[in-house]
């Protein structure tokens, strides 16, 4: 954090360098204008970010299986020890067979120390 903080505030000295000079009060309204600035720069950055990604995921989902969501991540259940999880329509398909034995075994442990 550190290193963000001087960087901006050396940004801030670029900025203010060719001015005329001020007195500390001032510098330091000006470098709090300045990081304000940037922070809202960089939080209307994400928004826009992941707006369009939220519009093209909904786009993709009309368009190829005529559903009107957004759905970035699902999971979905299939049969008794398969799993489905698609991460924006990439599909991973997961045998929970093997998490379901070693509960049993988990279980059966316990069972034992008590």
């Amino acid at each position: 954090m550190e290193i963000i903080n001087h960087s901006i505030l050396m940004c801030c000295d670029l900025f203010i360098w060719g001015v005329i000079e001020m007195n500390r009060v001032e510098r330091f309204k000006v470098e709090r204008k300045f990081r304000l600035k940037c922070t809202l720069l960089i939080v209307l950055f994400l928004i826009l970010i992941l707006t369009g990604i939220c519009v093209s995921d909904y786009s993709i989902n009309t368009l190829m299986k005529n559903e009107k969501k957004i759905s970035l991540i699902t999971v979905k259940q299939e049969g008794s020890f398969n799993m489905s999880v698609s991460i924006m329509n990439i599909a991973i398909h997961l045998d929970t067979s093997y998490f379901s034995k070693d509960l049993k075994k988990i279980k059966e442990k316990l069972k034992e120390i008590r």
